[in-house]
């Protein structure tokens, strides 16, 4: 927003305070007093003008769309603020007009504190963005520079990023995928399609009621079978285990720039544990670019990261209050932030294993370009807490031990998880990134790049979670996940043609069995228990009438819901075997029951895509007892002063805050 050089206005003029308040009123704006400066002095925003000079200002609170700006009153370049406030009216709630010679002064305590601080090193005021070399612009290729200083602790320096960054991120998604994204839920095409649809199995229902009820036996008993197929085929997979072969190691200079992308919001309560994780991965420092993605109005969360002194690879970035709250947008706005040449993404919570981006790194080397994705394991390091982690663990071990890996290794498309999947950064923006209104960004981005013909793989490396504790989370959780299923189902629907195309017709099985077949079978679950219970004991008032056909139908759907059962315990016994000290063996008796959750998740996740289809239900962390220390490095007290990370008490050293134009 502030792009014509308004931030050129400190000068040597003095305001007298009630010209002071006459320009502010004027303006429209507020008026920053010598005690707010004071306070702000440890808070400067570092911007750079559109003519390569950087000017400083200082910021003396936090609104909803970020930081506070105390601006000087210079009153030769009033002129400049006032049009840019006529153009962007919503600016003025951003900024506060300050005496000159009292901001000077708050910027000279500034700097005498910075010179007393040994935590904060010389080049933190140097103008440049955190964790960035000079002259990266010049760079051809600047997202394969290495960063500066790698190793000196400095307060935390965040990077204000305008409203223009996001709305170039949205733009450029809308543009990849031409129009095909979850912002239009469903188009005028689409629900006259189900409005056909709807009308036409009514019809027939009533005509023909025998043949409708056949069909859907039918439909249901393919997603059954489907489903136990898959099952099957992954539990036997999983006993020569179908994870990508580890590549050839790589030395450390022959790895790429690596971008660690971690969105944060109402997370305040992992930091301590989070940056840990972070700082004991295994990968050269000066290759490594840790970008924390706060939501500008977040300020819980921002102040609980602002509390350690990072290293100069992270660089803390707050994204505005634009567009959807969600995390894919947070995401789209760090990939163009992002200097790696591969980009990876942890949650909050998550603890990897230290030497995953290196086992990534030489996987991507090793393939070539048409890998585009490689995922690690996920798992849950507290499935004993209770039945619900329990469950979840389970779960997360067939799917992420089994499944996915077997898919992998027939180089079918499956979908991703959440978190701890690792990209090239050319076929992200070959798609266009993340798509900012889904809601399950991971799998719509899988689809994506399967049927632009990338592949992705699974190696053997853990991330291990917090699982939700209770049910309700649970409910919470997953309800979100299936709206996301929903979305693109919906989304990816709109081109079937164009999707067998690009994914062939085994990926498109994949897929379908993977979303669709999924949700089918989800509804199915209760009622067929429903339909073999009544029936065993005689008390449906329908059900086969004796003819061979009808009795055909009923035993088919028994048949491929009990085999679907029993496919399901025999790749929860092969998970068990691969994570026999993780889950115990007594929650397999629990998964029938587990199933009709899933089913209850469904029906919210579909109240929720019509009442509020963007809505991110946000997942509460920190709030499981897990292991201290375990895979992801230190306990918070201890700390990781030795790389670059100190888990200790904010001083009252300045702390930047760089950006760009902020909005």
């Amino acid at each position: 927003m502030f792009a014509h050089g308004e931030f050129a206005l400190a000068g040597p003029a003095s305001a007298p305070p009630t010209q002071l308040d006459r320009m502010a009123a004027a303006l429209g704006v507020g008026v920053a007093t010598a005690e707010d400066l004071a306070a702000g002095a440890g808070r400067l925003v570092r911007v750079d003008r559109p003519d390569g000079e950087a000017v400083t200002l200082i910021a003396v609170g936090y609104g909803e769309s970020g930081p506070i700006l105390a601006v000087p009153a210079n009153p030769a370049r009033l002129g400049d603020l006032a049009r840019i406030l006529a153009v962007e009216p919503a600016a003025a709630r951003r900024i506060r007009l300050a005496d000159p010679d009292a901001f000077a002064a708050a910027l000279a305590a500034a700097d005498a504190a910075a010179v007393a601080d040994p935590d904060t090193p010389d080049d933190a005021h140097d103008g440049v963005t955190s964790g960035a070399s000079e002259g990266e612009v010049d760079d051809p290729r600047p997202w394969n520079r290495p960063a500066a200083s790698p190793d000196t602790l400095r307060r935390p320096a965040l990077r204000v990023v305008g409203t223009r960054r996001v709305e170039a991120a949205l733009d450029g998604f809308r543009a990849a995928a031409g129009g095909c994204g979850a912002e239009r839920t469903v188009t005028a095409r689409q629900l006259a399609a189900l409005g056909a649809i709807i009308a036409v199995a009514i019809g027939a229902a009533t005509l023909a009621p025998a043949t409708i009820t056949g069909l859907t036996v039918c439909l249901v008993a393919i997603c059954f079978v489907g489903f136990a197929a898959l099952r099957v085929a992954a539990a036997i997979g999983a006993v020569g285990g179908g994870f990508q072969p580890p590549a050839l190691p790589l030395a450390d200079i022959d790895l790429p720039v690596y971008t660690v992308l971690v969105p944060l919001h109402r997370e305040a309560r992992v930091v301590p544990r989070l940056l840990p994780a972070l700082c004991a991965l295994d990968y050269p420092a000066d290759k490594l670019d840790l970008k924390l993605l706060l939501e500008a109005s977040d300020r819980e969360t921002i102040a609980a990261v602002e509390r350690h002194p990072l290293a100069h690879r992270f660089d803390v970035v707050t994204v505005p209050k634009v567009g959807p709250l969600t995390k894919p947008k947070a995401l789209g706005v760090g990939l163009t932030l992002a200097r790696g040449s591969l980009v990876t993404i942890f949650d909050a919570e998550d603890r990897p294993d230290p030497d995953q981006l290196r086992r990534a790194a030489e996987t991507f080397a090793a393939a070539g370009p048409a890998l585009a994705c490689v995922q690690a394991r996920l798992a849950t390091d507290h499935a004993g807490d209770t039945w619900v982690t329990a469950m979840f663990a389970l779960e997360y071990a067939m799917l992420f031990d089994a499944v996915l890996p077997w898919l992998a290794s027939h180089r079918l498309p499956f979908l991703l998880g959440g978190t701890s999947n690792h990209f090239s950064r050319s076929a992200l923006l070959a798609v266009g990134g993340w798509d900012a209104f889904n809601v399950t960004e991971d799998a719509d981005l899988a689809v994506r790049l399967a049927r632009r013909g990338y592949a992705s793989t699974v190696i053997a490396s853990t991330t291990h979670e917090e699982a939700p504790l209770e049910v309700a989370a649970w409910l919470k959780q997953r309800s979100r996940w299936y709206k996301g299923w929903l979305q693109t189902a919906l989304v990816h629907g709109r081109d079937l043609r164009g999707l067998t195309r690009g994914v062939g017709i085994d990926g498109l099985v994949a897929l379908g069995l993977q979303l669709i077949g999924a949700l089918v079978t989800v509804v199915a679950y209760p009622v067929s228990w429903f339909l073999v219970a009544g029936y065993t004991v005689g008390a449906l008032p329908f059900g086969p009438d004796g003819s061979f056909a009808d009795d055909l139908r009923f035993a088919l759907v028994v048949t491929a819901f009990f085999g679907g059962q029993a496919a399901m315990a025999l790749l929860a016994l092969a998970a068990l075997r691969m994570r026999p000290n993780a889950i115990r063996p007594l929650a397999l008796i629990w998964l029938p029951f587990y199933w009709w959750l899933h089913a209850f998740a469904l029906a919210l996740a579909v109240i929720d895509l019509v009442r509020r289809p963007h809505f991110w239900a946000k997942t509460e962390h920190g709030v499981a007892k897990r292991p201290a220390g375990r895979r992801g490095g230190p306990a918070p007290a201890q700390g990781c002063e030795g790389s670059g990370v100190g888990a200790v008490s904010a001083s009252h050293s300045p702390r930047r805050i760089e950006g760009e134009e902020p909005a």
